[in-house]
């Protein structure tokens, strides 16, 4: 099965912040940034699609032409916990450089770590596995492709945030 790992556009944020599940709107630049990432898909059949149920996920399927995408919780972003929607100016540095140092087993207070993303998407992708589909779409995160790509081998697991989708981003793997 082929599978097409496809990131969100950029969030609307008035400075970087840390964000993971709060519903962000796209930023401004949504039109020109769907515009290329659906250039890349025309003309491609799909058997089904699938997204994060957040926002910027869900748009952008209903503008590549997918608006009854399938929505599935476990395709959201990791929990940031409470460092939800703080920006990172107001963030210790060592406290960033340290969970990017140990970002797979680091848990955010009050979220999740990375680990446990990884969990959820070898259970979505496990049951993906199983369908009788040749070509599949899902729009969801770049945290969650990153575990995504780590957990099918294409990655390894100490990959870090160097190896994150750019927004719009479309990965093609095999399952």
């Amino acid at each position: 099965m082929e599978v097409y790992l496809i990131r969100h556009t950029s969030v609307k944020l008035a400075e970087p912040t840390c964000y993971g599940q709060t519903d962000i709107d796209v930023a401004g630049t949504f039109e020109a940034e769907a515009a290329q990432t659906k250039l890349h898909l025309q003309g491609i059949h799909f058997d089904k699609a699938y997204c994060s149920p957040l926002k910027r996920a869900t748009k952008l399927a209903a503008y590549c032409g997918f608006p009854d995408a399938e929505r599935d919780d476990r395709l959201i972003e990791m929990n940031m916990g409470d460092l939800e929607m703080v920006p990172f100016r107001n963030i210790p540095e060592s406290d960033i450089d340290q969970w990017y140092n140990h970002y797979m087993d680091i848990k955010m207070p009050g979220g999740e770590s990375t680990a446990d993303v990884y969990a959820r998407m070898a259970g979505f992708f496990g049951e993906l596995r199983k369908k009788p589909y040749h070509r599949v779409a899902v729009f969801y995160h770049g945290c969650a492709i990153l575990c995504t790509r780590i957990m099918l081998g294409l990655l390894p697991y100490t990959a870090g945030f160097d190896d994150v989708t750019p927004n719009g981003g479309i990965e093609i793997i095999q399952l």
